[in-house]
């Protein structure tokens, strides 16, 4: 997926417009911002539960870019922001207006966002290709997505690459 920086002006509820830097995935009608920590955050580990947030972090939010709408859930790495998006991406046409959004088949559940959330927090980091990837839940966490990057891994170590 493609990620593209883009400025928007999105309405507040005090009436005003506000400029938002928000990295959109192009041709989803997605997109997210990133924005210090350090009030609230709505967490989905196991239930929507709003947790208190500590300073000195970044939080990623997700926006509908059609509707300025952000969605009620938070992330505090850039990579795990993208995992979500990019599993949330196809289950809906995001590009509609909101009204019409949620009334389309297919529109994730409450339950479903938050299933996809704690994938995308579960998610590693490939030590190859360095896609993210959603690892077994028993034994050892591993280090590549797949069974072609552990031999490309094995052959840079054999060669003393690695």
């Amino acid at each position: 997926m493609n990620y593209v920086e883009h400025t928007f002006g999105f309405p507040f509820t005090d009436g005003s417009t506000r400029e938002v830097a928000v990295m959109v995935a192009e041709g989803t009608g997605l997109g997210y911002s990133s924005q210090p920590s350090g009030g609230m955050c709505l967490w989905a580990i196991h239930s929507w539960t709003i947790v208190r947030e500590p300073e000195g972090l970044t939080r990623y939010i997700l926006i509908h870019l059609a509707s300025g709408s952000n969605f009620p859930l938070c992330l505090y790495s850039e990579q795990h922001m993208r995992a979500w998006l990019e599993l949330i991406a196809p289950l809906a046409d995001w590009t509609l207006p909101i009204e019409r959004l949620v009334k389309q088949p297919g529109y994730p559940t409450r339950e479903e966002l938050c299933e996809l959330h704690r994938q995308a927090v579960g998610s590693v980091l490939c030590a190859v290709c360095g896609k993210l990837f959603l690892p077994r839940t028993s034994g050892r966490k591993p280090l590549y997505c797949s069974a072609a990057c552990k031999q490309v891994a094995y052959r840079l170590r054999k060669g003393g690459v690695l």
